[in-house]
């Protein structure tokens, strides 16, 4: 059996060198094509115009680059909202969430907090500090406070461009909007006890607006202190890659 083609678009905040161990997990089922936004890997220039619509944008220029007969979009918590938005054809088979991110009120986070976060994010940003504040060892400390290992500190701070992860958190805090999914089989993976996001209302979701969707429940952290292969594989059942990659030949 051919192995599904998988065009995927990280988290907020990571990239391909954070996400690796999930890339190479993944290529055991997928042929993964790998999307980096601009701004969150050096070698891609960030937006001048950091907006929803500009990274789905580049998001489908991508895909057009990459000439694919047919595909499955997806994305990590952030990207698949960015993954939502870029306007798919009949290519494009279904779609792939993977802990999915849709606004705001899907993070479980307090009130009090989202909002002192809110005011301090759009401070820097207008202020122009967002370098900064990038390079301040008190940045580092809230970092490592919120769960962070120092060697993916390092990576963070070396990869991706400050102002873009300022504006982007921007973007994530005052998104707010609802919106239909794409009517197009889906996949969702979540896990039902995620610290960071609302997985119930996320499932309610999907469930209300999708007729063809899989859900695989898993155990992971939205933010895992290990990613490697080896930790996706003792923490994804075989059988439930197995249900998804049936399921993309299914609807292919």
């Amino acid at each position: 059996m051919k192995k599904p083609n998988l065009v995927l678009i990280h988290s907020f905040p990571t990239n391909s060198i954070l996400l690796k161990g999930f890339i190479d997990f993944l290529k055991d089922y997928f042929n993964v094509y790998w999307i980096d936004l601009p701004g969150f890997i050096k070698n891609i220039p960030p937006l001048i115009d950091i907006s929803l619509d500009n990274y789905a944008k580049y998001v489908q220029e991508k895909i057009d680059d990459l000439n694919l007969e047919h595909y499955w979009l997806g994305g990590i918590s952030l990207g698949f909202l960015v993954a939502e938005n870029v306007s798919t054809d009949e290519k494009c088979k279904g779609m792939f969430a993977v802990a999915p991110c849709l606004n705001s009120t899907d993070l479980k986070i307090p009130w009090h907090i989202k909002m002192m976060g809110n005011i301090f994010i759009n401070i820097i940003c207008l202020m122009n500090v967002h370098q900064r504040i990038w390079e301040s060892i008190s940045f580092k400390h809230f970092l490592s406070k919120i769960g962070n290992p120092p060697k993916r500190i390092e990576t963070m701070l070396n990869t991706i461009n400050s102002r873009t992860f300022f504006e982007t958190a921007k973007l994530v805090f005052k998104n707010k909007n609802e919106f239909q999914l794409q009517q197009k089989p889906s996949i969702l993976m979540i896990n039902k006890n995620d610290k960071t996001l609302r997985a119930g209302k996320i499932m309610a979701k999907f469930k209300k607006d999708l007729d063809k969707l899989l859900i695989i429940n898993h155990t992971i952290e939205h933010y895992p202190k290990e990613i490697t292969k080896d930790h996706f594989k003792k923490n994804v059942k075989e059988e439930h890659m197995k249900q998804i990659v049936n399921f993309m030949h299914k609807h292919n």
